[in-house]
């Protein structure tokens, strides 16, 4: 991942002028080549960039995996994770293992990640593997920046 951000990052500021990037995650830890979970990448001001991912509530309940695989809804969550620092050698996986599963948005200052926010409380947020999952959202997310 690092490898990733280093391209898209290198030689620019990452500004507001750059619209959002979708990161494209393993769903499975023990099958890392299976990269189909999209985490969007929205820039903030001062080098910060955030990030936007829908997810079920409960991911690691059995009921919950098996709900998904067999096509029923189940509840998901919006998650808004912040990355403070952006430039030089960013090691991701720290900056994830520190800021995720917790929200921030108490703390979030940028007045265009404040209204973001806002506009994405129209999603709906129960999940289902085939028909409203983090790939919807990611494009429901492209489509607020269109």
């Amino acid at each position: 991942m690092n490898l990733l951000l280093a391209v898209l990052f290198a030689g620019t500021a990452f500004t507001a002028s750059i619209g959002p990037l979708i990161l494209y995650t393993p769903v499975f830890p023990f099958f890392p080549d299976l990269k189909q979970h999209h985490v969007i990448i929205v820039p903030g001001s001062h080098n910060s960039a955030y990030a936007f991912d829908f997810t079920p509530v409960d991911q690691s309940s059995i009921k919950t995996k098996l709900d998904l695989l067999f096509g029923k809804s189940v509840p998901g969550e919006i998650r808004i994770l912040r990355i403070p620092d952006v430039t030089g050698d960013l090691d991701i996986a720290g900056v994830w293992e520190t800021i995720n599963g917790e929200p921030r948005t108490s703390k979030i200052s940028d007045g265009k990640i404040l209204r973001l926010i806002q506009r994405t409380r129209s999603w709906n947020t129960e999940m289902n593997m085939y028909t409203h999952n983090c790939q919807h959202f990611s494009a429901f997310m492209q489509g607020l920046f269109a």
